[in-house]
């Protein structure tokens, strides 16, 4: 009978084995690649939208706070400009306009007074 050389079928199932490894290295290589792309792609486009989302619901609470305002809402206006400010504190109009509103509400509750000292000394 004749037998296979057993050092020449190692040989053979060594270097498939270094081939499909190799391969594999590459394809995760690849697929990391693309996968990280993918993620950067999908975290930008998701922090656009998100601010896209806040400045859209801070100017519909400006405006709802203002026409609160004018309706002699003053409480409720209050809550609206509170909510925008959480969005954009900065906002030199929404400042403004929270000032004049605590200083309405300041005229009837001594707790607003409170809260007009607090956001006087922040600015």
């Amino acid at each position: 009978k004749i037998k296979p050389h057993i050092k020449e079928s190692k040989f053979k199932y060594a270097f498939l084995g270094i081939i499909i490894f190799i391969s594999l290295v590459f394809l995760i290589k690849i697929c990391t690649k693309k996968f990280v792309l993918y993620s950067n792609n999908y975290t930008y486009i998701k922090n656009e939208r998100l601010i896209f989302l806040d400045n859209d619901a801070f100017h519909f609470l400006l405006r709802s706070g203002k026409n609160r305002l004018l309706s002699n809402k003053i409480l409720e206006a209050y809550y609206e400009f509170n909510l925008a400010y959480s969005i954009r504190p900065n906002d030199k109009e929404l400042n403004r306009l929270m000032i004049e509103t605590l200083s309405i509400l300041c005229v009837r509750e001594d707790k607003y007074c409170d809260k007009l000292d607090v956001f006087l000394n922040v600015d």
